[in-house]
């Protein structure tokens, strides 16, 4: 394996308003973690056993499981068309008033749609197998009480989501069956990052950035496995961006890697650095990690 082949892409997102200083990323989850860590939410389902009946449930998890709606193996109809309401009472932190804040759902089976006192969050969520978010800034009162409210549909109302998704040769489940979680970011952020590590040695990397309100610098240098410098960094300059996320590539010059030839990348492999500079001010980095878990690395505020 090449050196260049041995990166991850779990990211360390950081940011800071005073120079020199980065903030992490902060999660303040709403449900428990796993199967094991649950957090009680009130919850009715529309049909099956308890239908109609407000009781709770320990999220994440089926309802199916917790003794509600109705056992359906795959394949064709009749499906049981039910649907689980859910509540959950909550607070933000007043520290986290000048971040943006994502309301992030890693899994739920399967349409999906979210209300925070009463307002939509966004549009319908439709797919169970992978993360969604939205960002719910603005309907946010920091330091206050509020209410979150999901309506989760069994069945999708996008009959191509039901092919691939529902009419399997599996059981059918339904719920909220992965962690909910509040995410916080800086206003100026690296969002996310992917990148193109060729056989030769070359790379190239797409930052996607979020609200870059003035001029800045996105600079990445790639490291040894034991934190020392592999080569000049290089970088790209950024013009503003008020959108939630831009495309910028940042692709690495032949003379940024002058003398150094790709071999066999050594335990732990050979993580890139990569931050967002305005001047005079680091506003974020992310640190690629040296080994997977834990993915991501971000504080928790559970």
């Amino acid at each position: 394996m090449q050196r260049s082949a041995g990166l991850l892409l779990a990211a360390l997102i950081l940011a800071a308003p005073a120079a020199g200083s980065a903030q992490t990323t902060e999660r303040q989850y709403l449900s428990g973690t796993d199967k094991d860590h649950t957090v009680p939410w009130d919850f009715q389902v529309s049909g099956g056993r308890k239908a109609g009946v407000w009781s709770t449930i320990p999220v994440p998890s089926n309802w199916e499981l917790q003794g509600f709606g109705s056992y359906k193996y795959g394949g064709p109809k009749p499906r049981p068309a039910e649907q689980g309401r859910y509540r959950h009472r909550f607070d933000v932190p007043r520290a986290w008033r000048e971040k943006r804040v994502d309301l992030v759902f890693e899994g739920s089976m399967t349409d999906t749609e979210a209300w925070i006192d009463g307002k939509s969050v966004g549009p319908k969520h439709q797919g169970a197998f992978y993360e969604f978010r939205y960002d719910v800034t603005a309907l946010l009162r920091f330091g206050s009480h509020q209410q979150l409210e999901v309506l989760v549909s069994k069945e999708s109302s996008d009959e191509s989501v039901n092919g691939a998704e529902r009419h399997s040769d599996f059981w059918i489940f339904g719920g909220i069956y992965r962690p909910v979680y509040l995410e916080a970011h800086p206003p100026a952020s690296i969002e996310r990052v992917a990148i193109d590590a060729r056989h030769d040695g070359a790379f190239r990397i797409d930052v996607h950035l979020h609200h870059l309100a003035g001029p800045g610098v996105v600079t990445a240098r790639i490291e040894t496995t034991d934190g020392k410098p592999l080569g000049e960094p290089f970088s790209t300059p950024e013009p503003p961006a008020h959108s939630r996320s831009r495309d910028r590539a940042a692709p690495a010059r032949p003379d940024c890697f002058a003398g150094w030839q790709p071999r066999p990348t050594p335990p732990g492999g050979a993580p890139p650095r990569i931050s967002l500079k305005k001047p005079s001010r680091l506003c974020a980095q992310i640190a690629m990690p040296r080994s997977r878990p834990p993915w991501p690395r971000i504080r928790d505020r559970s």
